[in-house]
C-alpha cells in the first residue's frame, strides 16, 4: 500500500480510560517503537487512532497523530514503510 502526504489513516492502538471523559489513553506499537499518550476521543475509531501522513520515503513514512504523547511531545513518529503497508488503513471522505 502506499500513502499520500497529507492523507488520512488509521493506526491500529490499545485504548485505555483517560483522565477526563472526553480522551483515552493510547499506545501504539509499532517494529521495536512505542507512541503512547493522550488523544481526545473523537480522534479513535474503534481500536484505532486517527492520524496524518506527513511524509514518505521508501523505507518510513512520518504521521503525526493529534495528543500529548509523553515520547514524541508533537505526536509525530517515523514508522517502517513495511509496518504501515501491513497495518494502516486509509480513511475515506
Amino acid at each position: 500500500m502506499s500513502f499520500d502526504v497529507g492523507q488520512s489513516v488509521l493506526i491500529p492502538c490499545s485504548v485505555q480510560p483517560g483522565a477526563f471523559p472526553d480522551e483515552s489513553l493510547v499506545t501504539i506499537e509499532f517494529a521495536s517503537e512505542t507512541l503512547s499518550g493522550f488523544v481526545q476521543n473523537r480522534y479513535l475509531q474503534g481500536q484505532a487512532v486517527r492520524g496524518t501522513v506527513l511524509d514518505t520515503g521508501p523505507e518510513w513514512i512520518t504521521v503525526r497523530v493529534p495528543g500529548s504523547f509523553f515520547t514524541q511531545a508533537t505526536g509525530k513518529t517515523l514508522i517502517p514503510a513495511a509496518w504501515a503497508s501491513d497495518h494502516l488503513q486509509t480513511v475515506s471522505a
